[in-house]
């Protein structure tokens, strides 16, 4: 199992089935060797089920996904 795919939804309710789907595509073949997408996946649908919606920005993405800062 992907490494990524292991990761706790940070919920009440950590068997919400689209989390639980989340993983499952995450750990298909195509994903499993793309961890940068697996990554962008997981944290999009995160905080997504969070109601967090304004954490999905492309600065964000690249900063906690990608581990890109911002250059000044």
């Amino acid at each position: 199992m992907n490494d990524l795919a292991a990761i706790p939804l940070p919920s009440n309710s950590p068997a919400d089935p689209r989390w639980e789907l989340a993983r499952r595509v995450v750990d298909s073949r195509q994903f499993r060797t793309s961890p940068k997408l697996s990554a962008f996946l997981l944290y999009a649908c995160e905080n997504a089920l969070l109601g967090q919606r304004e954490n999905v920005r492309e600065q964000l993405i690249g900063s906690r996904v990608s581990g890109r800062h911002r250059r000044v």
